[in-house]
């Protein structure tokens, strides 16, 4: 019957219709794939439960899906996954099939609960609250939030991937293929770096961007061109503290790339331009301070000549290597003084703000400081 209807529909003849009507059924029509979509997940949850498709000789749902639905692999994979969720969290299949939740919000709690499984189910009634009240769109930068900050220890292995990789082989006909994952500060740096060092193109120059993009990358390799860049990043103070703060309020994200863990923007914030931005609520902005230099040039100089390297303990990397490193957190209250600060390599800078309780600092009375992490 359904079918019958939608056959009908399309046989009808539009040809007189306003541009208003067109829009009209457009939209209705939309509505109606949404709660037909809905329906198939369901069902899909509804037929999952018994594994039926192995009697028919397929290995998954996504893999029965794909084939008997005629759909790409990666949209039965998003259909497999939201049927998962239903059926195993109860008060989001509520959500769902009392219509509150949109289904590309429902996508965006699937790939949630894959992500931080253990903690959804603690965090589900806060997020099925932002994820009824706001657009797809919108819920799905809040979600992004939460996966960084529902464990503020950043790691690698935490990354899409597991953690940054460059790849590179060559090719059967004599080329280069790369291939990389970045975690999100070097990924940011690394593609602000690169847009710097593009030039403007020429009137007559009709090349696409990833050909000028990859003349600008060997120009950085052959050391022709390396632009100083500078990121963009925000966060709401009660984040960069560790303070508690609704999923609603956190905001912790580079410019550019998105969400980051509080972890990586605590080391960010060692030394940067920092301003703030006064708001009423989460978004209204009443007052916006001058940004103000945390680390000097001259102090970063007389840095460099005391601790000539990474400090911590056992570790040689050059200055060169090396981050400005407050050892009270700035935004501690820590001040930016050669009292306060260190060199640190980037992997031990990474290191003490993720075990900042277990680090230990030790002066010397040649002046140096040494760090190094409290045995367990």
């Amino acid at each position: 019957m359904l079918l019958s209807a939608i056959d009908g529909m399309r046989a009808e003849d539009r040809g007189g219709w306003t541009g208003s009507a067109r829009r009209t059924r457009a939209e209705e029509l939309g509505a109606a794939v949404q709660v037909l979509t809905g329906a198939w997940i369901e069902a899909i949850a509804d037929a999952d439960r018994d594994k039926s498709w192995a009697a028919a000789g397929f290995t998954s749902t996504s893999s029965w899906l794909a084939h008997r639905c005629l759909v790409t692999q990666a949209e039965a994979q998003r259909r497999s996954a939201a049927s998962k969720l239903l059926r195993e969290e109860e008060r989001t299949a509520k959500a769902f099939a009392a219509g509150d939740l949109p289904v590309g919000s429902l996508d965006t709690l699937a790939r949630v609960r894959s992500t931080r499984a253990a903690r959804y189910h603690e965090d589900e009634e806060e997020l099925l609250d932002l994820a009824t009240q706001e657009t797809p769109a919108a819920f799905t930068a809040h979600a992004r939030q939460w996966v960084q900050t529902v464990d503020d220890r950043y790691t690698p292995e935490e990354l899409d991937g597991g953690g940054s990789w460059l790849h590179a082989s060559r090719t059967f006909g004599g080329c280069v293929a790369i291939d990389a994952l970045l975690d999100p500060d070097d990924g940011i740096e690394f593609l602000k770096t690169l847009d710097a060092a593009m030039r403007p193109p020429a009137s007559d120059d009709t090349r696409p961007a990833r050909e000028r993009r990859a003349e600008a990358f060997m120009g950085i390799v052959r050391g022709e061109a390396r632009p100083t860049v500078a990121i963009d990043a925000i966060v709401d103070i009660n984040t960069l503290n560790g303070e508690p703060v609704s999923l609603a309020d956190a905001r912790c994200e580079i410019v550019g790339i998105g969400p980051i863990a509080p972890s990586i923007m605590r080391r960010l914030a060692c030394d940067c331009a920092a301003g703030r931005v006064l708001t009423h609520g989460s978004s209204l902005p009443l007052d916006v301070g001058r940004r103000t230099r945390l680390i000097s040039t001259a102090l970063l100089r007389a840095l460099t000549v005391r601790d000539r390297g990474c400090r911590y303990r056992g570790c040689h990397r050059p200055a060169s290597w090396c981050d400005a490193h407050h050892i009270v957190a700035w935004h501690k209250g820590g001040a930016t003084d050669l009292d306060n600060l260190v060199l640190l390599c980037r992997a031990h800078h990474t290191y003490s703000h993720r075990n900042e309780h277990e680090m230990h600092v030790e002066r010397h009375l040649d002046g140096t400081i040494e760090v190094f992490a409290l045995p367990p």
